[in-house]
């Protein structure tokens, strides 16, 4: 999914909010992954490539060991339901990192991040637009590989390192002041 169309909107928000406002782990997240990041650019070969993303996990784990965010800052990014009618959302952090839910009940099975219709989770998001600067609150899922700390979606090493989109549970959105 091609993530960049929000670059420039991103940007102009994430200027506008100084790091003092943004939550310390939630910095440290975000520093973590934009390290790694520059680094597997950076990489003489894929061999080194390979060897970042197991590094930028344990990097992650350290910086959010209990995997629970709160009061994060972000960006709508998705905003929408799977064909059961449950509800998709992902949030897009500064860096090109996106916190999203599952988009399907089969993916989503044993994770339960899918957002429950007749919640007042789902009717809190009703308000919402993409593109509208929130806080949100809610956990991470163990990566069971042990290569990202947190589960993330990626089909490539070049996907996860370049614009990471990590499962995550909401228990919490709301517009930023």
């Amino acid at each position: 999914m091609l993530k960049g169309s929000f670059a420039l909107v991103f940007a102009l928000w994430a200027s506008a909010l100084s790091a003092q406002e943004l939550p310390a782990d939630q910095l440290a997240v975000r520093d973590a992954i934009i390290s790694a990041r520059q680094q597997f650019t950076e990489a003489k070969n894929d061999l080194v490539r390979g060897g970042l993303r197991p590094k930028r996990g344990l990097a992650l784990c350290d910086a959010l060991p209990d995997r629970v965010a709160k009061d994060w800052v972000g960006t709508v990014y998705d905003l929408t339901t799977n064909g059961d009618g449950w509800g998709v959302f992902s949030v897009e952090m500064e860096g090109d990192i996106w916190i999203s839910t599952w988009n399907n009940s089969m993916s989503d099975r044993g994770y339960r991040t899918l957002i429950d219709p007749d919640s007042a989770l789902f009717t809190a998001l009703s308000d919402l637009s993409v593109g509208q600067t929130v806080i949100f609150s809610g956990k991470f899922f163990e990566d069971n590989l042990s290569t990202d700390c947190f589960r993330e979606k990626s089909l490539t090493i070049l996907g996860a390192m370049s614009e990471p989109e990590f499962v995550f549970s909401f228990s919490d959105v709301r517009p930023a002041p």
